[in-house]
């Protein structure tokens, strides 16, 4: 009870029971205890970094080999006396005396290669040899090597250290070259340890532990550049520890344990270590390290008397330091040993009893503080193990419903904020929603954002916080931090923003950040500030304004409609290019059509492309509205309707015209096209009747005249006779129609009177009389010239002709035999003509006009055909027509007869079969069927004559359409 009361006294540190120890047993007779290590006095120990074996050293020279397994071995290493052990990778180092009186030797042996239960021994080295005293001995009494065998230290009793740096195991300088880098002090006491760290930059630091001083040496290039003397009173030879991974020393003195780093060392004033009052006020006997666990071992008096009447017994206490907890302490009756294998420490009592102090795991340790409701402490024992991490926040957790229990909140959300990512979220939440507790709730929210595992719910309870607790500030923070997050939805933070009448600060935010799009909404829809929206949009790029006026255009025209058109036509004005549609813009002024027609009229002065033809239609559909309306007479439709009909637009601007019924613009568009017989049919149907026969006699159409008599005709009422004679007039004087179907066609009137007609009729007549009499006169001349034309043939023919050309038709050069000459007085040079004629029969200066007048006289039969019937259907005269054909001599076989005799080429009609007369065996289509031929008489010897005919007689084909005749029945007005 002495020794508990003490050590509450010392530290206030909680104490638990984290390891269980067991005794161990014989592994050859498990129900006996291990005595393999009976009577052995451990006076030194060293174990490797893997922990496999443990070496323990007698004073007599005598060295065990403990392994995990129990296993041991023994060698007697020095014959008289061993000092000192070390373990350095696979190497065993040892300092010992094999003859009374002789100095030390070092002795490195090789601890992975036994033979016959001895370690390898690899070097000797002599200490006299090294130490810098000569004329005496001086033991020594530490050593030490660096786990890369690239240093070594070795310390004695008159407190001299030697530092070696080198390959340790090899170099033959080992035995010589040493630097002293502690002289002898004598009452600084003997050096009961050395520990080496390596630091970066080729630094190495070397401690000296004394008997009454700690010293700390750091080393570059062989040359110490910085020593200390820490605060530390010095302690024996088993009472200290140093990790080489860390760097961390650790030494007990009677009253503190003290801490340093091997780091601390290159400042000047790192002497001061770090110290606790470990087992104060007790005698220390040793000190080790295992994990993160300092074992100590100190001698206390015994409260029960033991077999071998020992006054006193050892204390071993498991300090945590990190913890600040005791992990376990118990008792041995006698003075007893410590040391590791295989990570677990051993306790060698006097008696030769060994046992093992081994760690409970981690879930038994966290039960055991669970039930004791010391979360505190779990959390720190979970930090602290490599296996803790996934125990950590069920801990949190647990501590944090036990701290709502007890009602403090505040301690509660801390710990509950360290469960995020494993306790779910709607736990915390529902707890924390009352009004009470929200500030408590805004810590949770704002770690859940902090550790980015939050959702828009989350962020819209811890918004519904800072507004109820008014912490603007913190709220403006929190925007400004999210909004950096691409996680965050904006628009769904500023929907709750607005849903909390926050539309003020939220629009601030929104233009701190450039989301133009927001503050728009909430300065248009919630504020109603469309002023300071038209200013903040005309601030924007063109194309920015375009898509915010989109949005808000219409309702910034409700409320400013001159600033929101000044603001479209400055967008007009700035774009460049593509960037603006004006078409887009247009729905800002549903309702106002005036308005909208003069920002359309000004957008197609400043913009080109695609949009200007939706423009283009846009204006004329509202200057259209305007007319059907009244408010465009049909004067003002050439300034305001027409300038916007193009090329582009020309039929939809027809349609719209035709839907509102504007005259002007579709007789414009009509004119323009060029669809004079939608034209012609639109006068008919409007009963503009003058317009229609100006038309008619503009085109010189046959069709149109007979639209316009057909639709005369068929007036109701009475007549214009003015309108009869203008038309009449056309038609006469345009010839496109015979006199007898104008009449035909005009007695179906029955408002109509023969004076209108009369006039028209006599002048036909007359005309008709006067051709005669020019026809008449024209056979004459006909016939004259043709017997001209025979006295010339029988001349050629007959009489001798005298050819005096001198000069040849191709190249004009006079003529050198050999010559061809030709009846129609044309010479050539053989050469020149054959380089222009394929045939020898013809004159190459006339092959010419002949070839074109056979092209132009020549009919091809399927040629003829429907030339015939389109010519005969657009002639005014049918039988000008016939006879035109008959004189070309399509129907004359003798003529077709020659000219495939005379031709090498086939023509398209010698494919035929028969006489070569294409209508001969299409009889429903060959208007001359059934006709007499008309037979051409040969001239005898002297000459040929032209035998008179009778004119051909045209009979009806049988396939002949006798419904389509306009005079079937005889309605001519002139008949008796």
């Amino acid at each position: 009870s002495e020794c508990k009361s003490l050590m509450s006294v010392d530290f206030g540190w909680r104490r638990f029971n984290f390891f269980d120890k067991n005794i161990v047993q014989d592994p050859e007779n498990p129900d006996e205890k291990f005595l393999g290590l009976k009577d052995v006095c451990v006076d030194c120990w060293c174990s490797n970094i893997s922990g496999e074996a443990a070496y323990l050293g007698e004073q007599r020279g005598g060295v065990f080999r403990l392994g995990r397994d129990l296993n041991e071995n023994y060698w007697k290493a020095y014959q008289t006396s061993l000092t000192a052990l070390h373990v350095a990778d696979d190497f065993i180092f040892s300092i010992g005396e094999d003859e009374e009186g002789v100095n030390s030797l070092l002795k490195i042996w090789k601890g992975d290669c036994f033979e016959k239960g001895v370690p390898a021994l690899c070097r000797e080295v002599r200490i006299s040899t090294i130490h810098p005293s000569s004329h005496y001995s001086v033991t020594a009494c530490a050593v030490a090597v660096h786990s890369s065998l690239s240093a070594i230290a070795i310390g004695f009793v008159d407190g001299t250290v030697l530092l070696y740096q080198g390959t340790v195991i090899k170099d033959k300088a080992l035995t010589s070259r040493w630097q002293r880098i502690r002289d002898p002090l004598p009452l600084d006491g003997t050096v009961s340890g050395l520990a080496l760290a390596q630091l970066p930059g080729e630094k190495l630091v070397v401690f000296v532990i004394t008997t009454k001083v700690v010293n700390s040496y750091v080393i570059e290039n062989k040359t110490v550049v910085n020593s200390l003397k820490h605060d530390s009173n010095g302690t024996s030879k088993d009472c200290w520890t140093f990790d080489e991974r860390t760097g961390s020393l650790v030494v007990a003195s009677r009253d503190m344990v003290y801490f340093y780093e091997a780091d601390q060392c290159l400042d000047a004033d790192g002497y001061r270590g770090r110290c606790l009052q470990l087992g104060r006020s007790h005698e220390k006997l040793q000190l080790i390290s295992i994990g993160d666990h300092l074992v100590l071992v100190t001698k206390q008096h015994a409260l029960i008397p033991s077999s071998d009447e020992t006054e006193y017994m050892s204390m071993v206490t498991v300090y945590n330091v990190k913890g600040q907890y005791i992990g376990f302490s118990c008792s041995v009756p006698s003075l007893c040993r410590l040391f590791t294998v295989d990570q677990s420490l051993m306790i060698l009592g006097k008696d030769g009893t060994l046992s093992k102090l081994t760690e409970k795991s981690l879930n038994a340790k966290l039960d055991i503080l669970f039930k004791k409701n010391l979360y505190d402490v779990a959390i720190i024992l979970a930090k602290n193990n490599k296996d803790g991490a996934e125990h950590l926040k069920a801990i949190h957790a647990k501590y944090g419903d036990y701290l709502y229990g007890k009602a403090d909140f505040d301690g509660a959300i801390n710990e509950y904020k360290e469960t995020i990512g494993m306790l779910e979220p709607s736990y915390v939440i529902k707890r924390y929603l009352e009004g009470s507790r929200l500030r408590q709730l805004c810590v949770y929210m704002e770690a859940l954002h902090e550790t980015n595992r939050y959702n828009l719910h989350h962020t819209s309870i811890l918004l519904h916080c800072y507004a109820q607790l008014e912490e603007r500030e913190k709220m403006m923070k929190f925007l400004e931090k999210i909004s950096k997050d691409r996680k965050t939805d904006m628009a769904a933070v500023f929907d709750v923003l607005r849903s909390l009448k926050l539309s003020e600060d939220a629009s601030l935010f929104a233009v701190k950040l450039g989301m133009h799009d927001y503050a728009l909404s909430m300065m248009v829809e919630d504020l109603g500030r469309h002023a300071v929206a038209i200013k903040y949009i005309s601030k924007r790029t063109p194309a920015e304004t375009c898509s915010f006026i989109e949005k808000y255009g219409h309702l910034l025209f409700e409320a400013c409609p001159n600033e929101t058109v000044d603001l479209l036509q400055d967008v007009i004005e700035k774009s460049s290019g593509d960037d603006v549609d004006p078409t887009q813009l247009l729905k800002v002024f549903v309702g106002d059509f005036t308005k909208a027609a003069g920002f359309v009229e000004f957008a197609l002065k400043k913009v080109s492309g695609p949009s200007r033809a939706v423009l283009l239609d846009t204006i004329l559909e509202l200057r259209l509205r305007d007319y059907s309306e009244g408010k465009i007479t049909d004067d003002e439709c050439c300034k305001q309707l027409i300038p916007f009909i193009e090329d582009g637009n020309i039929s939809r601007a027809l349609n719209m015209a035709r839907l509102f019924h504007c005259a002007p613009v579709m007789q414009h568009i009509l004119q323009k096209l060029g669809r004079k017989k939608e034209l012609l049919q639109y006068y008919l149907e409007g009963n503009k009747l003058f317009e229609a026969i100006d038309l008619c006699n503009t085109e010189k159409s046959k069709e149109m005249w007979l639209d316009t008599l057909v639709h005369v005709s068929k007036v109701e009422g009475a007549v214009d006779e003015s309108l009869i004679i203008k038309l009449l007039e056309g038609i006469e004087a345009n010839g496109t129609l015979q006199p007898l179907v104008v009449l035909e066609i005009l007695s179906r009137s029955s408002t109509l009177k023969v004076a209108s007609v009369k006039d028209y009729v006599i002048r036909w007549l007359d005309a008709q009389r006067k051709q005669i009499e020019a026809d008449r006169k024209a056979i004459a001349d006909g016939e004259r010239r043709v017997e001209e034309i025979d006295k010339q043939m029988e001349s050629l023919k007959f009489n001798v002709q005298v050819l005096q050309v001198n000069k040849c038709s191709a190249c004009d050069t006079a003529l050198q035999l050999p010559a061809v000459h030709f009846l129609c007085r044309h010479s050539y040079h053989v050469h020149c003509f054959e380089s222009y004629s394929d045939r020898p029969d013809v004159c190459p200066a006339c092959v010419g006009p002949m070839a074109r007048e056979t092209s132009r006289e020549s009919i091809s039969d399927k040629a003829a055909y429907q030339m015939f019937h389109k010519e005969l259907n657009g002639a005014v005269n049918g039988l000008e027509v016939i006879s035109r054909y008959i004189r070309s001599g399509v129907f004359d076989m003798s003529k077709k007869n020659s000219q495939k005799k005379g031709s090498t080429a086939v023509s398209p009609a010698d494919s035929n079969k028969g006489d070569g007369n294409p209508f001969e065996n299409d009889d429903d289509l060959n208007p001359f069927a059934d006709r007499s031929t008309l037979s051409t008489k040969s001239s005898d010897s002297t000459g040929r004559r032209i035998s008179s005919t009778k004119a051909p007689s045209v009979n009806r084909p049988s396939a002949y359409d006798d419904s389509k005749n306009p005079f079937k029945v005889g309605t001519n007005p002139f008949e008796e």
